[in-house]
């Protein structure tokens, strides 16, 4: 998380927004667990076992489409050979990268 989703200011760490005091924790949870998902689609990737890999993506890729999460995706569709899909992930990771 960058901003806090309620006023915008910038993540300065911990549960709670130091400006409005929003209870962030739930948030950051959900980040927890799409960063899990993203280790074990890259886990099960290295292990050749797409299916769990893509399993793992797309649960990721549900949760926070983070930079990290949508390069492992890529890599997923492409070990997959669903270069399509790779394409569109790859694209979706730059443009993440221009608007940071």
């Amino acid at each position: 998380m960058q901003r806090c989703p309620t006023c915008r200011a910038g993540y300065a760490g911990g549960t709670e927004c130091y400006r409005c005091k929003t209870d962030l924790s739930g948030i950051l949870g959900v980040e927890r667990e799409a960063e899990r998902c993203r280790i074990q689609a890259a886990q099960a990737l290295a292990r050749r076992n797409l299916a769990m890999a893509a399993g793992y993506a797309d649960r990721g890729l549900f949760l926070h489409r983070s930079p990290a999460m949508l390069r492992v995706a890529a890599m997923v569709a492409l070990a997959r050979r669903d270069f399509r899909g790779a394409c569109v992930l790859w694209r979706e990771v730059k443009a993440a990268g221009r608007s940071s």
